[in-house]
């Protein structure tokens, strides 16, 4: 699928989806596609077909634990 095809799906997944979201590509991206996945519509993550099963697990339960950490309450004095 061509994000490009999907532009109101994709923005409409980011706001009302509050955990990460991993994109998996096939084949290596256009400067103009990667600007796309991270900036406008806010992947947290572009992943490949080509790594190793374990870097891929590894990267996604990264991106698992760091999005539900408790998140520390910042004290104002």
């Amino acid at each position: 699928m061509a994000l490009g095809h999907r532009v109101e799906t994709l923005v409409l997944m980011r706001q009302q989806f509050r955990g990460p979201m991993l994109a998996i590509h096939h084949k290596r991206l256009g400067a103009a596609m990667l600007y796309d996945v991270f900036e406008r519509f806010h992947f947290d993550e572009l992943l490949s077909v080509e790594m190793a099963n374990r870097e891929l697990h590894a990267r996604i339960q990264q991106k698992i634990w760091r999005y539900y950490q408790p998140k520390k309450k910042v004290v104002k004095s």
